[in-house]
């Protein structure tokens, strides 16, 4: 019986990502002959966690010993899936704080083979944005290479998928310019309709309106509307008997907080398939923006114009340059700069649009619609009565991220892993971790309190039991004690935290960190 009422917390010293193929730091009873690396924190502090979900307590610490025992069986099929979003930040570990380490997935692989007794299949795999760099993911977090090593030296069925249907092309300034279809999963993909149960359905006749950035307008409702609620799911992951959610600890513009639920996002193998907001401000129906001033709105009209139109984006990278070159006379003239200042000039405090505030009442609709179809949506996309796969999530906190994620967040070094078997009370926990009250982060929220079909939360916050470093405390004593004080995102300062705010202080050094009116 996997214990869904526990959430772990897993805390390591001052730790770094080691270096390649992140062996483990000493050889345990239940492998043998292991090369090692003793710098590597990361290994032990998963290794740890998988102790404390006691599935085998009776063979730990023998050869004998199965961590995974009833989760993963012999003939498995198991899906890893990493937070691949993107592959560049303008920060040191601005990366690192952005996607899942392959330090985090080895031991995870290593494990599940074990409980296969070598017959099954493992798939790591994440559908980044279209505009990302795949290579160098595989680089910076050392997916791929630690994957070959484990089926070249260690004869593990593991492989490592792209599992997007389209990849774009971008100019230098970032304007799309191309897109490509991909050949992404090779079993394929499958139209998973939630149909009437979606969440979008109570705005359904907004459906005009449902947006999703870099594509053109009603791009969206062809996939959402009163007929169908669809998304388009890799045969890969419908296929898998058992789900390990590896997403990252951070703050996130449109949502609030990445973390597990969030990750889901990934699973959809075609972006213009979820809707990200409504245009307009709230005043008009939408959920875009709060308001917003006219010469900011109209800059941003047109530059969304622009990118959707061929001509426009020469145009459009025309204007960009110019900007660039302004802004580099600019910082000639600036005799003094501080030294932090280097390199961020992509973080700028700017009008709310795209949705990316607290107000965004339409993400989180997709993300619950999402971890439902994970949950409900058998091998051929057909929602049954009872959960198709079993569930893990370890969160990489390592190296996390605070203020404007998910991508433009500052990095913050946590040194944590949170996990458990139910992807809702880990991002609970994880969000008080962070400093923040579930209660103000609408997909939390709505999934622990609304009545609705095919639910994924096991059990109720009295009966959550929180495990951290080995001691455990029920969540209500437990969500009392320190956390991190991640700092939220701008746009959600003020309506995410619990009923302290930040300091003058804090807020001023943070800002101090961000280049305003950069390029």
């Amino acid at each position: 019986m996997l214990p869904q009422d526990h959430v772990y917390i897993e805390h390591t010293e001052h730790a770094e990502y080691p270096k390649l193929p992140f062996n483990p730091p000493k050889n345990y009873p239940e492998w043998e002959d292991e090369e090692t690396d003793s710098s590597n924190q990361i290994y032990e502090a998963v290794r740890n966690m998988l102790r404390r979900f006691e599935l085998d307590s009776e063979n730990e610490g023998t050869e004998k010993w199965n961590p995974f025992k009833g989760l993963i069986s012999p003939g498995d099929k198991v899906m890893i899936k990493p937070n691949l979003v993107f592959h560049k930040h303008p920060m040191d570990h601005g990366v690192e704080s952005m996607v899942s380490h392959g330090s985090v997935i080895r031991p995870l692989v290593e494990y599940a083979w074990k409980a296969m007794k070598g017959k099954g299949e493992i798939t790591i795999g994440d559908v980044p944005l279209q505009t990302a760099d795949w290579d160098s993911i595989m680089e910076d977090t050392g997916i791929e290479k630690m994957a070959h090593y484990l089926r070249t030296e260690k004869d593990i069925n593991v492989n490592v998928l792209d599992l997007r249907l389209e990849r774009a092309i971008s100019n230098r300034f970032g304007v799309v310019y191309k897109r490509q279809h991909y050949h992404g999963d090779p079993k394929g993909y499958v139209a998973v309709d939630i149909g009437k149960d979606s969440m979008l359905m109570p705005v359904i006749d907004q459906k005009e309106s449902f947006t999703i950035t870099d594509y053109p307008k009603r791009t969206v409702e062809k996939h959402h509307n009163e007929k169908v609620n669809e998304y388009l799911v890799p045969k890969t992951i419908l296929e898998s008997n058992v789900f390990i959610n590896v997403p990252k600890l951070k703050t996130h513009k449109k949502a609030g907080v990445t973390l597990s639920m969030k990750n889901l996002i990934g699973i959809n193998g075609d972006k213009s398939w979820i809707a990200h907001h409504r245009e307009g401000s709230v005043e008009k129906g939408g959920d875009e923006f709060p308001n917003i001033k006219k010469m900011d709105l109209f800059k941003f009209r047109l530059y969304e114009g622009l990118k959707n139109n061929k001509l426009g984006v020469w145009v459009l990278s025309g204007i960009l340059a110019a900007v660039r070159v302004v802004a580099w006379l600019q910082r000639r003239v600036q005799k003094m700069r501080k030294p932090q200042e280097k390199a961020k000039t992509v973080m700028q405090f700017e009008s709310i649009t795209e949705g990316s505030w607290y107000g965004n009442d339409t993400l989180w609709r997709v993300i619950l619609d999402l971890n439902r179809i994970l949950y409900y949506a058998d091998e051929h996309g057909k929602i049954q009565d009872k959960p198709q796969r079993k569930y893990l999530t370890i969160i990489d906190g390592i190296w996390g991220g605070e203020r404007n994620g998910p991508m433009h967040h500052i990095p913050k070094q946590a040194n944590v892993l949170v996990g458990g078997f139910s992807p809702v009370l880990v991002d609970v926990v994880s969000a008080n971790l962070m400093g923040f009250d579930h209660n103000k982060i609408p997909k939390l929220k709505k999934a622990l309190t609304m009545e609705y079909k095919f639910p994924i939360v096991p059990h109720t916050l009295d009966e959550l039991k929180v495990v951290e470093n080995g001691h455990t405390r029920d969540f209500a004593t437990w969500s009392k004690s320190d956390t991190f004080s991640f700092l939220p995102a701008t746009s959600w300062e003020g309506h995410i935290e619990h009923d302290h705010r930040h300091t003058e202080e804090e807020t001023k050094d943070i800002q101090e960190m961000l280049e305003i009116g950069g390029e």
